[in-house]
This record gives C-alpha cells, sequence and structure tokens, in this order.
C-alpha cells in the first residue's frame, strides 16, 4: 500500500527488489540509481524530523562529507530506555571525535561514497555494514564529518525478544568475524571484541559479566 503511493508522487522515483537481498543491497541500489551530487540514507523503521533534509543538505552545502542525525526510540518500555541510553552515549561520543557512525539516518557527499566504494554488500548478515562503510570512508578520503545533534529519528524499539536474540546472533557470528578480519584494530574497540569466543580473552570477560549479574 505504502509502496504504491510513493508510486504516484512524481518528484519520486521508486526502486525495489523482487526478493529481500540485505540492507547493504538496499541501500547501494537505491543510491546508485540516481545521480543526485547528495545521496541520504534513512532506515524503514525510522521516521525524521521535518526539516532533516534541508539541514543536512545545508551542512553538506557547506563543505560537509558525511552528515549525521541523532536518534532516538519511541516508547517508555525497556528497550526503549536501553536504545536511548545507547544513542546518549554514542551523542557523547560523537562530540568528542568519535566515528563509531551508524547509517540509519544520515546524508553523503556522492564522490565521497563513490570513493569510498558504496556499502558492502558481504554483510549479508545483520549488523556491521555501517561500520565497514566509515572505516572505508575514514581510510579513503578523510571526510569532513558533522553530527547534527539536535535533529532527530524515532526509532521503532524492538517488541519480540526472538527478533533481538536472532539479530544478536547474527551480528556475533557472521558480520563481526567478517569486520574484525577487515579493521583488527577498531573491532578491539567494540564491545563484540570483550565477547567474541574466537578470542581467548573472551572468557575473561564473560566470566566477570556473569559473575557481577549472580552477585
Amino acid at each position: 500500500m505504502i509502496l504504491d503511493i510513493l508510486g504516484k508522487v512524481p518528484q519520486i522515483h521508486l526502486v525495489s527488489h523482487s526478493r529481500n537481498k540485505g540492507r547493504a543491497s538496499a541501500l547501494n541500489t537505491g543510491y546508485l540509481s540516481g545521480d543526485s551530487e547528495y545521496v541520504a540514507f534513512l532506515d524503514v523503521d525510522c521516521i525524521p524530523d521535518s526539516d532533516w533534509l534541508n539541514v543536512f543538505s545545508q551542512n553538506i552545502y557547506n563543505g560537509f562529507d558525511f552528515v549525521a542525525g541523532n536518534l532516538r526510540s519511541s516508547g517508555c518500555g525497556y528497550w526503549a530506555r536501553y536504545l536511548n541510553e545507547l544513542y546518549d552515549a554514542k551523542a557523547v561520543d560523537y562530540n568528542n571525535g568519535g566515528n563509531d557512525f551508524t547509517t540509519a539516518f544520515c546524508m553523503f557527499r556522492r564522490d565521497v561514497l563513490d570513493r569510498a566504494g558504496g556499502v558492502s554488500e558481504d554483510y549479508n548478515k545483520y549488523g556491521f555494514e555501517d561500520r565497514d562503510l566509515i572505516q572505508r570512508l575514514l581510510n579513503s578520503c578523510r571526510p569532513r564529518v558533522k553530527f547534527v545533534e539536535n535533529v532527530f529519528a524515532y526509532h521503532t524499539p524492538p517488541s519480540d525478544i526472538n527478533n533481538v536474540l536472532k539479530k544478536s546472533y547474527d551480528s556475533g557470528y557472521s558480520s563481526s568475524r567478517l569486520f574484525s578480519e577487515r579493521f583488527p584494530d577498531f573491532y578491539r574497540k567494540t564491545v563484540y571484541w570483550y565477547f567474541d569466543a574466537r578470542q581467548q580473552h573472551s572468557r575473561i570477560y564473560c566470566f566477570i559479566f556473569l559473575s557481577f549479574f549472580v552477585e
């Protein structure tokens, strides 16, 4: 129904896959089908502030190569509280020079995204395609990055613990393995490194983690 409505808007060129090929493939298909100077990514479960495109494009026009907005989870349940604490911590990290950005809500200068090679479709399971793209972006051209703290996209929190566990498994077992091989130094800075069963140190951190909850 939504696709039918969007297809009738003259300003929108709707591109779709006949089957689910994953997030990375969807992002690449979308951005490669156009020729605009700026490329925006917005996850399907995010609702942005009304002026986000104007704010992002103005920052790109002013010389930034990559602009990322802030995220907020709707609702007041456990997952919403957890995600909002995570988003707040990431915002502090970004403002202090951190670069572990997500691409759920952002805009690129097209030539910079081209230079990085787009989104790697080697990540066919959940997670890490964001981190991979950002690391290649930073390594390829040292882009000017802008984090817009006061512009939000509102993310729907998960409602099914089984879905959360499935994503965590896919990310830990498949995606993190690929990312750790490509960017071992940066991988050591992520929380996944501490609990990675392929690393001998993970037993120590898992023991400390479990002991904390037992006490």
